[in-house]
């Protein structure tokens, strides 16, 4: 079995939990975080000056080395950060509470079963916080007879243009350029090529 790779996040109470990721046979690598400087000092040291140590949860997240994040930071950052740490795709273990409402709760574990992007979750969070029960996500298809290709992105997303060197010559030439018809290829206009 692979060893994991673990940071613990929050080293007020989390520094109880340490030593025992340090002697864990399963455990390959503990990364320290806290935003307090003296606090990771102080438990590096405890822990014999060479236990990795760095300020935020992002740097925690961005590294993708760490497999799993056991946070024990503050009560009303659990649900928030539980979401981040999911949706980097890591395992994530939480001092309790995780959440301090139903909602958030609920928000962390539909993170945890589809791995959806953390800003689409946080929106989701909010939602629920202002009393909504229920959100209503329209799906777009590709089909070229479907509500998204009416949108502007999608007409856009379906005509693409190519510039041939003969026109790019043409421009350098001073010369005229034929605009052509898609649907029976007959010159629609002639104009300056540098005009276009």
């Amino acid at each position: 079995m692979a060893k994991l790779n673990v940071a613990l996040v929050g080293l007020g109470f989390g520094s109880a939990f340490a030593a025992i990721y340090q002697r864990h046979p399963d455990v390959g690598r503990l990364v320290l975080c806290d935003a307090n400087a003296a606090r990771r000092r102080d438990l590096q040291a405890k822990l014999g000056g060479l236990t990795p140590a760095v300020a935020s949860l992002d740097e925690v997240l961005a590294d993708p080395a760490i497999d799993a994040v056991h946070l024990n930071t503050g009560i009303p950052d659990h649900s928030r950060q539980a979401v981040a740490v999911l949706a980097a795709g890591k395992h994530c273990a939480c001092t309790v509470p995780m959440a301090t409402s139903l909602d958030d709760l609920r928000a962390v574990i539909a993170a945890r079963k589809s791995m959806i992007p953390e800003n689409y979750v946080q929106r989701v969070i909010q939602f629920a916080q202002q009393g909504y029960t229920e959100i209503d996500f329209r799906v777009y298809d590709t089909d070229w007879d479907s509500d998204a290709y009416l949108t502007v992105s999608g007409q856009n997303s379906n005509n693409s243009v190519r510039i041939a060197n003969k026109f790019l010559e043409t421009v350098l030439a001073n010369g005229e350029w034929q605009l052509t018809r898609r649907i029976d290829g007959k010159v629609h206009k002639t104009l300056l090529a540098a005009d276009l």
